[in-house]
């Protein structure tokens, strides 16, 4: 697992042609 730390990162993986799975979260929730 990779963690995403800005925008230029996030732009990068999607323009990759393979599948990406996204998790998203904040400190303050826990998990779904």
């Amino acid at each position: 697992m990779k963690s995403i730390e800005n925008k230029t990162e996030f732009d990068q993986l999607m323009n990759q042609s393979k599948p990406i799975l996204l998790d998203f979260y904040a400190d303050w929730c826990g998990p779904c």
